[in-house]
């Protein structure tokens, strides 16, 4: 079981890396560099939730994580690479591939996507969940995005209307009124990146279980194990299944569909 003093010194010892990280984070050039200090912010914040460092620690690695993950999505902004986003123009044939970055399309949207929250506000964003205990995430830093981009858009084009969509007799597309076609559309979103994010809660709780158990030496046999794993085991499930609804949702209502798509129902 670890002591006092070596609980501080593990803590000494991961607060010593991020601070390394951070100093390379501010001279890192390329995304190749972001990727690496990306991976060891997120290192020590997955050590700090298993060996229970803390969850300002837990927070520092985290916030380091999203600073390098906002870097990289402005150096993506700016290479404008194939698969950039998902509105990205095709590029000559000699560009440079994300791939060749050692990242995907969906890291480099939301990378991008990160990037656009005012350095104020992510300071806010920040400063609020230290202050209240609460986990930071890129889920939570991404619905703030979501937020600022759709109010920026609702400020750009107050007088804008959805149009009417085509929707065929025989179609099975649930239909929605069109005045809560923008907060439907937002909710289903959130919620979505409320499960994923509850999902990653729910590995790290069940390694944290997993690793408590072997600590204090427990057998596997025991009733208070068992009925952990079990509990745990049904959560997996029900995350699944919420999952799968959600993807049922966005791909069945007509509202997460482009016109073009719509056009063909």
């Amino acid at each position: 079981m670890m002591t006092i003093n070596s609980h501080s010194q593990e803590h000494s010892e991961q607060l010593a890396k991020l601070d390394l990280a951070r100093r390379e984070l501010a001279e890192a050039d390329s995304i190749q560099q972001i990727q690496s200090i990306r991976h060891q912010a997120e290192s020590v914040r997955t050590h700090a939730v298993r060996a229970s460092l803390g969850v300002s620690l837990q927070n520092l690695a985290a916030e380091l994580k999203l600073q390098a993950e906002r870097l990289g999505g402005q150096m993506l902004a700016e290479m404008k690479l194939r698969g950039g986003d998902r509105y990205s123009a095709p590029r000559p044939l000699n560009s440079l591939r994300l791939r060749d970055l050692g990242i995907d399309k969906n890291q480099s949207s939301r990378w991008q996507l990160e990037a656009t929250v005012p350095e104020v506000t992510f300071r806010d964003f920040v400063r609020s969940a230290q202050a209240n205990g609460r986990e930071i995430s890129s889920a939570a830093l991404i619905r703030i995005a979501k937020q600022l981009r759709s109010t920026t858009h609702r400020r750009a084009h107050p007088d804008e209307e959805r149009p009417a969509l085509p929707i065929s007799t025989k179609s099975h597309l649930i239909t929605v009124d069109a005045s809560t076609t923008e907060p439907f559309r937002r909710d289903v979103v959130a919620i979505a990146d409320l499960v994923h994010e509850v999902q990653n809660h729910h590995v790290l709780l069940s390694n944290l279980v997993e690793s408590i158990c072997r600590r204090a030496a427990i057998e596997t046999t025991c009733t208070d194990y068992r009925a952990a794993h079990r509990y745990l085991a049904e959560i997996t499930v029900h995350l699944r299944t919420i999952a799968t609804g959600l993807k049922r949702i966005r791909r069945e209502t007509i509202l997460f569909e482009p016109e073009s798509r719509t056009a063909s129902v």
